[in-house]
Order: structure tokens, then C-alpha cells, then sequence
């Protein structure tokens, strides 16, 4: 029962080991026009979609008050809303199409 600490202690440098290798193979970009490529760009969608919501906003700072009947703030808050939701549904389906080659693996929207 000694030995029980020191074999899970090897066991679990063993894993750690194993999962370095892999991990750091997951953060590699896929090629162009591949299907994993697809499910990445995917993934990046919906992980950044909030992105879309602060860069709007920072736009709309720069557009001309004079031009706007509302507040810069709202519209820069309603059209970052719009773009965060169209880049989120964008990804979901780039993710759930991924497998399926229809139309090739470009993106949908550049």
C-alpha cells in the first residue's frame, strides 16, 4: 500500500505527458479549405462574437452626430447587438455543417 501514492504519481505524469503533446496540436491552425478548418472558424465565431458588440460601439463613436437622430451609444449598442447574433448563428452553423462538404469548405461570410 506504500507504493500506491508514487503509481499514481507516475500514472498522472504519465497523463500530463500524454495531454501536453495534444494540446499544444490543437492550438495549430488547419489548412484552408479543410473541414477541421470549418469547425475552428466555427468555434471562433461563437467564442468571439461578443468582440463585435465593444468594436461597434467604438465605431459609432466615430460617426457624425449631426448624421444620427439617436444617441451614438444605442446605435452603436443595436448594431453591436446585430453583428454579435449574426456572427454567433454564423459559427453555429459552420460547426453543425462542418462534416458536409456542400459548397466547399469557404467561409460563409468574409
Amino acid at each position: 500500500m506504500k507504493s500506491f501514492p508514487a503509481l499514481l504519481l507516475l500514472l498522472s505524469l504519465g497523463i500530463i505527458l500524454d495531454i501536453i503533446p495534444n494540446s499544444a496540436r490543437a492550438l495549430e491552425i488547419a489548412p484552408e479549405a479543410t473541414a477541421e478548418r470549418k469547425l475552428q472558424r466555427g468555434f471562433l465565431n461563437i467564442a468571439l462574437s461578443g468582440v463585435e458588440f465593444s468594436d461597434q460601439l467604438a465605431r459609432a463613436r466615430e460617426l457624425d452626430q449631426q448624421e444620427l437622430a439617436l444617441p451614438r451609444w444605442f446605435v452603436g449598442s443595436v448594431r453591436g447587438t446585430f453583428y454579435a447574433a449574426a456572427r454567433m448563428l454564423t459559427g453555429a452553423y459552420e460547426m453543425f455543417t462542418f462534416p458536409f462538404s456542400r459548397g466547399g469548405y469557404s467561409p460563409v461570410v468574409k
